[in-house]
Order: C-alpha cells, then structure tokens, then sequence
C-alpha cells in the first residue's frame, strides 16, 4: 500500500509537463554523510540518484527527486564501534528550485522540498523505517547549450518525527497544532548532467 504512494509525485510532474515551457531529467552522484542519533550512526557513503523538473515560470521549476545510499548502521561501544546491519537509506522528494541568477551561462539556485525518507535494514531482526523528511539545498549550473548543463549541488537532508498535536477551543476561537522535531542531520554533495527537451 505505501509503495503504490511513491508514483503520486511522478505522475503529478508528468501530467503537468504539457503546461509547462520545459521538462528535464539530471542523474546524479556524490558523496552523503550519514549522520546519527545518540550512539547510533549510519556511515557516510556513496549516493546516487534521479531528479526530475519542469518550469513553472517567474525561475521556478518543480522538481521531484529519488535518492539513494547504501551503507552501514553502527553503534558506539566501549571498545569501538559495531557493525549493527547493512542500510539502505532513500529519499523520495517533492518540492521547488528557485533561480538566484540566470545568465544563460551559470545558473545559481536554491532549492526546498518535502517528502518521505525509507531506512531499509539488510538484517532481519530490524525493520523498515518510514519517515517524513525536509530538504534544504543550493547549487548552481553550467550551461553548455540550452539542452545540456552540469550541474554541482549540496542538500541537507532532514527526516523528521512528528512530537505531538492538539486542537482546542477558546474565547478568541479554536485552532489546531503540531510539533514535529529533526531525528537527526544528514547531508550530501554530488554532481549530475542535466539533459533538458
């Protein structure tokens, strides 16, 4: 049932390409830092992934990206660290990229996007792990024609936990609210090419 989730991004920037000046397609791979929590840590790694745009005008595109890294989970010892289980680390990411500065040539921008991040554990005893997840990043891009540029960035990655909510009422009116708190930081750098129709 989840699964049949991650296709709801896609076709929403598909559907929406027809409308839109321009569709892209940017594979990408860098280097990811794992990050941890307390004496648990996933170990930094290769990553590689797919992010996919179109325009939406004013220098905005809408983007989705998937993101891969397949790593270690370790925990802190008195003697070390323990190797715990091979992970699988995946972000599936909905969101925006805005132009800084645009002159047909060098193209900085930043970007923000929000999704869900999957923590896959290879050993058994540990189980999958479904988060929702925030993304802060900005890179910049190399045109060498308007169908080709390079493209150089760095994100930071943000699963996060929801702490709480609460509704309730009062003399001024009712409302509604939720905490939500980053279960830790990670992060990645990586290169891709940008092939644009």
């Amino acid at each position: 049932m989840k699964k049949s989730f991650l296709y709801i991004p896609f076709f929403m920037l598909l559907s929406s390409a027809p409308l839109m000046a321009q569709f892209e397609i940017t594979p990408y791979g860098g280097w990811m830092l794992g990050g941890g929590r307390y004496e648990y840590s996933v170990e930094n790694g290769p990553n590689y992934g797919i992010q996919m745009g179109a325009n939406a005008g004013d220098d905005t595109k809408i983007i989705f990206f998937y993101n891969r890294m397949d790593s270690r989970l370790t925990k802190k010892t008195l003697t070390g660290r323990e190797n715990l289980t091979n992970l699988t680390t995946e972000y599936l990411q909905l969101g925006v990229m805005r132009e800084v500065y645009n002159n047909d040539v060098v193209m900085p921008y930043g970007l923000f996007t929000m999704g869900t991040t999957i923590f896959t554990p290879k050993n058994s005893v540990y189980y999958t792990d479904w988060m929702f997840s925030m993304v802060l990043g900005a890179g910049v891009r190399f045109y060498v024609n308007e169908h080709l540029a390079f493209q150089a960035q760095a994100r930071m990655l943000m699963p996060m936990r929801f702490g709480g909510g609460g509704f309730w009422c009062g003399t001024g009116g009712c409302s509604i609210g939720a905490g939500t708190y980053s279960a830790f930081v990670q992060g990645d750098f990586n290169g891709g090419i940008v092939f644009s129709f």
